[in-house]
Parts: C-alpha cells; sequence; structure tokens
C-alpha cells in the first residue's frame, strides 16, 4: 500500500495512484543528497526539518505512519480488515497523500501562488533516514501514529503493516516545501487585518478550485500563505464524486452531497474560530480582526421559505459560500490516474471522461482561471429534505466544525456510505 523503494528514477512516478491531481518527484539533479540542518516543529500528522539540497534552504516535512483508523475526513471505516478497502481510502485520505492530491491541484491549475511553494515528494533513503534517526534526539519524537496517538516510540506496527520489498520497511515519506517563517504568537507576532482577508479570500478560491476540509489554523499559516493541506480533500473525491461509483442509491448521493456541503462550511467554521480565539488571546494587545466569514462567526443563516399565505414552506435553505463540485477536474486530464483502479472502475472512468468532455469545462489559460479565482463566488443554497430538519437547526447556530458522521464500507472495488450518523443508508 505504501511507496515501495524505487531502483531507479524512472521508479518515481507521481502520486498518489488514483483518479485525480498527483504530486511528482523532487529533482535531485543526480543522487539523493539532503543535510538535515535542524527540528522545525511537528504537527499532527508529521516532524517539519529545516534541510539544505543543492545549496537551498527548504522545508523538509516527513511524515508519520499514521493508524489507518485516524484517516480522517471522510468519517469512519466499518472493515479495517479488507486490505483492498484500506488501499484505497489510503489513496484519497492517508495524510501525505491527501497533501499530494491539494498541492498536486495547485501546480496543475498554475495557482502555486495560493500556498506555500511546493516542490515534490521524496522517499527517504535508508542512508538519509539513518541520519535523519541518528542526528537527533528521538526519545521526544515518533513517527509511529499521529502526535495525539502515538503508540510506542519503538514500535513500527503500523509502518511495517504493509513492509516493501523483501521485508523492507517501506520508505519514509517526505514533501519538500519553500522554507519560510510561521506567525509565533510567543513571540508577539501580530496578523494584521488585510492579511486575515487575504487568508479568507484564499480559503474560497481553494474551495473553487476543488480543495476543500483545510482545516485552517494560524499556525500553518507560513510567510502569510496557507501551508499544511494534510486534512485537504481534492475532488475527484469518493466523498463528492457519486460520478465515481456508478452503483449508489439516491439515499447515498444524497448523504454524500450533504456530507460534501458540512466539508465546505466547516472551512469557514474553522476560519471563523481561529480568528475569534486570536481575537480573545490577544485583541487586547495587537489589535482587534473584524474579519469574519459567517456573520457573528456562528454559522451558515438557516432561512425558510415562505409561500404567499404565509406558512412555511417544507423546505429550508442553508448556504455556504462556494459548491467545489463546479470545479471540472476532466479539463486538467486527470483521469489518467485510472488506469491505477479494478478494470471496472477503469472503464467506468472511461465513460465518466467521455461524458464531462463534452460539457463545458474550466478553460485552463491563466487569464479565464484568474478571472474565475478572483470572482464573486456564487453561493451553494443547499435544500434541506425534511428529514435533515434536525440537523438543519443545529447548523445555522454552529461555532465549531460540524461532525463527519459517514460510515464506508468497501464492496465490489466501490467504497459506499453505508451509514449516515448510525442510521442504514438504503
Amino acid at each position: 500500500m505504501y511507496p515501495d523503494w524505487p531502483e531507479c528514477a524512472a521508479d518515481l512516478g507521481p502520486l498518489p495512484q488514483c483518479p485525480g491531481p498527483k504530486l511528482g518527484p523532487f529533482d535531485f539533479q543526480g543522487p539523493q543528497k539532503i543535510e538535515f540542518l535542524e527540528i522545525l516543529g511537528e504537527g499532527l500528522h508529521a516532524i517539519v526539518f529545516k534541510v539544505r539540497i543543492l545549496g537551498q534552504v527548504y522545508a523538509l516535512k516527513v511524515f508519520r505512519w499514521i493508524y489507518d483508523y485516524n484517516w480522517r475526513g471522510f468519517g469512519n471505516f466499518i472493515n479495517h480488515e479488507n486490505p483492498e478497502g484500506l488501499s484505497a481510502l489510503y489513496n484519497y485520505t492517508e495524510p501525505f497523500n491527501a497533501e499530494c492530491r491539494a498541492f498536486g491541484r495547485l501546480q496543475e491549475a498554475g495557482c502555486e501562488e495560493l500556498a506555500v511553494r511546493c516542490y515534490g515528494y521524496v522517499l527517504l533513503d535508508e542512508d538519509h533516514e539513518r541520519t535523519m534517526m541518528t542526528q537527533f534526539d528521538f526519545n521526544k519524537w515518533t513517527f509511529n501514529g499521529d502526535i495525539e496517538d502515538s503508540g510506542w516510540i519503538d514500535d513500527e506496527e503500523q509502518r511495517m503493516r504493509y513492509p516493501g520489498k523483501n521485508g523492507r520497511p517501506p520508505p519514509f515519506r517526505c514533501i519538500v516545501k519553500a522554507f519560510g517563517r510561521s506567525i509565533d504568537e510567543y513571540e508577539g507576532d501580530v496578523v494584521p487585518q488585510g492579511l486575515a482577508r487575504q487568508l479568507l479570500r484564499s480559503v474560497i478560491k481553494l474551495q473553487k478550485l476543488g480543495i476543500i476540509e483545510i482545516d485552517f489554523a494560524i499556525r500553518q499559516v507560513i510567510d502569510g500563505k496557507l501551508g499544511d493541506f494534510s486534512t485537504a480533500m481534492t475532488l475527484p473525491h469518493f466523498v463528492t464524486n457519486p460520478e465515481l461509483n456508478p452503483h449508489l442509491s439516491p439515499a447515498m448521493i444524497h448523504a454524500m452531497e450533504k456530507q460534501t456541503f458540512v466539508h465546505c462550511v466547516n472551512d469557514y467554521l474553522g476560519f471563523d474560530s481561529a480568528i475569534k480565539d486570536w481575537i480573545l488571546e490577544y485583541g487586547r494587545d495587537r489589535g482587534r480582526l473584524s474579519i469574519e466569514a459567517f456573520p457573528g462567526r456562528r454559522g451558515c443563516p438557516l432561512k425558510a421559505r415562505y409561500n404567499l399565505r404565509g406558512s412555511r414552506a417544507a423546505e429550508r435553505t442553508l448556504y455556504t459560500f462556494v459548491d467545489p463540485r463546479r470545479y471540472r477536474w476532466t479539463a486538467n486530464r486527470v483521469i489518467g490516474g485510472a488506469n491505477a483502479l479494478p478494470a471496472s472502475q477503469r472503464r467506468h472512468a472511461g465513460r465518466i471522461s467521455k461524458v464531462l468532455a463534452r460539457q463545458s469545462v474550466c478553460s485552463r489559460e491563466s487569464k479565464d482561471l484568474l478571472r474565475k479565482l478572483t470572482a464573486r463566488p456564487d453561493m451553494w443554497r443547499y435544500q434541506c429534505k425534511q428529514q435533515d430538519e434536525s440537523w438543519a437547526d443545529g447548523i445555522g447556530l454552529r461555532v465549531m466544525g460540524l461532525p463527519h458522521v459517514l460510515e464506508w464500507d468497501y464492496k465490489g472495488g466501490y467504497l459506499f456510505p453505508v451509514k449516515d450518523d448510525g442510521e442504514d443508508i438504503k
């Protein structure tokens, strides 16, 4: 399941191997050579090093071996003993792949300026792994599990669940990014009003590019740009794109649409929550911020429709700022990744490509794309069905992110949502 040890440069193809955007390998212009300088810090999914490569300083994000039950963003998978199902999930939801897909989308769309610049992935060779592990004190750091569920420091259980060639542990997976400075609240850094407004615009633009579930946090802002996409969902995705599975029932498609809406709303709730926390902690000393995504930072308002007699209609409307499903991912010829799928899915992916190719797609011309990203977003007005009323009553009052309530199973080469908040989906 994890990338295996490459025997030559030709083995380093774009990752991950599923339909959609991909990230290519870093170009060492020869043998791999990395000078580790210091540890910059750690996050939930990775440890970040300051390194020197080819005379240039970079940030090298070395990903942990996250337990599969902690892969986030889609809900829960009910059958962790199914290796094919876990492999399908891995390509979309495991943090390394999630970040590869998001940066791959920015690169193929020519919109790298929306985030910290990414230069490709690295599979760390054994010599550099040995150097990394001996140069730093890893009694304080661990790569097994995430920062909240790290297991045992000396235990390689998750890494060795899917060994590489000849039973070797698979290579460490890394991403090379531009080195920059983060906002350090302990050093008295401030968040200017203009920067906060720019970051909100970046979230909107990312959603227009089909990148959602961004997990906004001020600590992840590097040189004024977003820099962490390890929880991101980038379309096409099995949660957001029912066209990837021709066997879904109408109830399943509805549940997926509702969950996609939740992911989009969560990005703005996360932004508002981060700004509110900053104001509460530092607003008195470092200046208040008036920017907000939703009015009063209290979620997307719920609007009931009324008829001429004044009685409420059966459907009520929620809104968020962008419907990411409008992004035409086939315009970037990403359907080619379907070769990694079972034969039945490859045939279906081919049919998708032919159908969508006949539809109008977003032009890849830079001027047209810039116009689309900077234009005022079209609201996504979500029509709540009667069975969604209790859910809708709460979503308009949320100040924190909404939970991911779908449960998934893998059957016949496809992922299916089988439960919605504990209730069976027919």
